[in-house]
């Protein structure tokens, strides 16, 4: 027996040690986001990268900037815990793994059905989205509606027909005329919203310009949405005031997708720019109501989309948001827009910046914005899918956003400069 303890004490002895001579291990080093990214304030912690995500996608783009260690890129889909695609899914398996899109997101993708889905939510008038009439189905609501201006103001406002479902400006008409009006609402153009054009929009030097947000849904239920302020601006490429509504390249900013060069900016020219012509200060104030007209616009998708696995974060998507600032908030009502003056640079005497939603586009493009951010990708998968874009921190409030209540409603929590 006292052997038998003394052995055992020789090897608690030998274990002690031995532990004592280990050196803890050095993990190794985590790239951090950038600091314009999702979060900065406070600072997130580091992603847990102890589990790889494998992701499957069909986007050239995703694995030419997707460089992060907590990700890597499969062949086979079976294989894959996230599918990130951009071609729409028919199909929502419960047993799939992590996707890229929301049911029923087409209630925010598609421009009649997110015009319609606001106004049952929300009711007509809203300050950040135009007013709009779905054809040819409301042309007599239309009509009626353009004979109550024409009253008003002594003349026709101009209206912008959109297709229900495309993009970067592709098939917009411009029209003052009801005669024109009337044509353009026909079959022979096919199914179009009609919308009120923002004729007194905040210009950068002269020029007509409209911001590209990029919005992170990672869940709906509990309600977390995020937004970077890695943004960029797109440019008309000539001067808009008293440019006839022919002249596409002075009131259309998208002409990159037609071969045309264009400028962007980066989102910090554009608050200083902003800030030289408008006064210090006009940035800091459109950036709650932008964060506030996000709040809204998404809380559509939340009450559309079903509850369950879907909503709870199986599914995670981003969206690419266009945005233009109107020169003020009640910037559709037929008083304002009688008062609205403009000055010889084309800039309005007041300034009241009202953030204006044009379209949400599904799986959107990130060659623009990854030359000004080029770790912006790598941002956006850490936030949707590891610590980094845990709800709690830099995501839009779930209050009631643009509708009213504190100024909180709707602003991010933390400045994510």
């Amino acid at each position: 027996q006292q052997q038998q303890q003394q052995q055992q004490q020789q090897q608690q002895q030998q274990q002690q040690q031995q532990a004592s001579s280990l050196q803890p291990c050095q993990a190794a080093p985590t790239p951090r986001p950038h600091p314009q990214a999702f979060f900065i304030s406070p600072p997130p912690q580091s992603p847990q990268t102890s589990r790889i995500w494998k992701v499957f996608t069909d986007l050239a783009q995703v694995r030419r900037h997707l460089s992060h260690i907590a990700f890597c890129f499969v062949s086979a889909r079976d294989d894959a815990d996230i599918i990130w695609m951009g071609e729409h899914i028919r199909d929502f398996d419960l047993r799939a793994p992590h996707i890229n899109q929301f049911p029923h997101e087409s209630c925010v993708t598609a421009k009649n059905l997110l015009a319609e889905c606001a106004a049952a939510m929300y009711g007509r008038g809203l300050p950040w989205l135009p007013d709009s009439f779905t054809l040819p189905h409301h042309l007599p609501e239309l009509v009626l509606h353009i004979q109550a201006l024409q009253a008003s103001l002594g003349r026709t406002p101009t209206f912008i027909f959109k297709p229900w479902s495309s993009s970067r400006s592709r098939g917009h008409v411009l029209a003052r005329s009801l005669d024109v009006i009337l044509m353009t609402s026909c079959k022979t153009f096919g199914p179009k919203l009609a919308c009120h054009y923002i004729e007194w929009p905040l210009l950068l030097r002269g020029r007509k310009w409209d911001l590209r947000l990029y919005v992170a849904v990672r869940s709906l239920s509990p309600f977390a949405v995020f937004v970077s302020r890695q943004c960029y601006a797109r440019l008309a490429n000539l001067p808009y005031l008293d440019a006839p509504l022919h002249e596409t390249q002075a009131h259309f900013t998208v002409s990159k997708y037609d071969g045309i060069d264009q400028d962007f900016w980066p989102a910090h020219l554009v608050r200083e720019q902003l800030d030289a012509e408008y006064g210090n200060g006009t940035w800091e104030i459109a950036w709650p109501r932008i964060c506030a007209t996000l709040a809204d616009t998404f809380r559509i998708l939340a009450r559309r989309a079903p509850d369950g696995a879907f909503a709870q974060g199986r599914c995670r998507a981003v969206y690419g948001v266009d945005l233009m600032l109107a020169a003020c908030r009640d910037w559709q009502t037929p008083q304002q827009q009688a008062r609205m003056q403009c000055g010889a640079n084309g800039a309005v005497a007041s300034v009241d910046p009202q953030p204006v939603l044009l379209e949400v586009n599904f799986s959107p493009d990130f060659s623009s914005v990854s030359r000004f951010y080029p770790n912006f990708v790598n941002s956006l998968f850490t936030t949707l899918f590891c610590d980094g874009g845990r709800p709690g921190g830099g995501h839009i409030d779930g209050g009631r956003g643009a509708r009213g209540g504190s100024q909180r409603d709707g602003v991010l929590e933390g400045d994510m400069e």
